[in-house]
């Protein structure tokens, strides 16, 4: 099937992770291919591998947004999908992140985010309309120490994809978020070379959560208290099993403290 054939798609990050794997997928659905990044020449030559476009593009400079808007209508004319992947992080507690730390997280996720809808709809709203993705993280929605700067543009970002929604859907122009938990990627992939890893990385998350449960036991139900009873194993494998792993290689460093566990 070529569901996409004659439609061009933009996709910001799509030289490595989850965008090459969509640039594949559009391709194979007969998509005219943009791929677009901060490292210009990666872009270029990922985009060859479909005879797309590549330009550069850090979502953070409004006059490369621009310009690359420009790039492709000039090439295409069009725009009828654009999903924005661009993202970093930097694990720091509230204690201690600075400027230097939680600048550039907000920079690319929130605001490159309202850049990237910008032109991406923008265009598409010129061309007759088309749909807007962007990337938000399940971090968003779990309360997980060390990703205040993450998890917190993220949630923004999903606020803004809902106004985007209602500023653009009179020209036709569908914007929508998801939401992936962690897959390994480039930027993930330091997670996976952690024992435990995948595990550990769902339960870390869930720690603050069964800790605060756990103390609420007296309060709730006998079938409430018997699920409070798992989760307590399952703080109990954070502590004995996941937690020394993970201090055994040094990845928490010194930031990670819960006198909890």
């Amino acid at each position: 099937m070529e569901r996409m054939k004659g439609k061009v798609a933009v996709i910001v990050g799509g030289a490595s992770g989850f965008g090459y794997a969509c640039a594949k997928i559009f391709a194979a659905e007969g998509a005219e291919i943009v791929i677009a990044g901060r490292r210009g020449a990666l872009a270029t030559e990922t985009a060859n591998e479909f005879n797309g476009l590549g330009v550069s593009w850090d979502v953070t400079d409004f006059e490369q947004g621009k310009r690359a808007q420009e790039e492709v209508m000039a090439k295409y004319g069009r725009i009828d999908a654009a999903i924005n992947f661009a993202g970093y992080d930097d694990v720091r507690t509230i204690r201690e992140i600075t400027p230097d730390h939680l600048e550039p997280m907000v920079n690319v996720q929130f605001n490159g985010a309202i850049y990237f809808l910008r032109f991406m709809c923008n265009a598409m709203a010129d061309s007759g309309g088309g749909s807007a993705i962007l990337c938000s993280s399940l971090t968003a929605h779990n309360p997980n120490v060390g990703r205040v700067g993450y998890a917190g543009s993220k949630a923004g970002l999903e606020y803004v994809a809902k106004l985007a929604a209602v500023e653009y859907g009179h020209d036709q122009v569908r914007v929508n978020c998801i939401a992936p938990h962690v897959i390994e990627t480039e930027m993930t992939s330091d997670i996976f070379k952690i024992p435990f890893a995948v595990l550990s990385f769902l339960l870390v998350q869930l720690g603050g959560a069964v800790w605060f449960a756990s103390q609420l036991e007296s309060r709730v139900s006998t079938l409430e208290t018997k699920s409070l009873k798992i989760a307590e194993q399952n703080r109990k494998f954070l502590v004995n099993e996941v937690i020394p792993a993970f201090k055994r290689d040094n990845w928490l460093g010194q930031s990670w403290k819960n006198e909890h566990f």
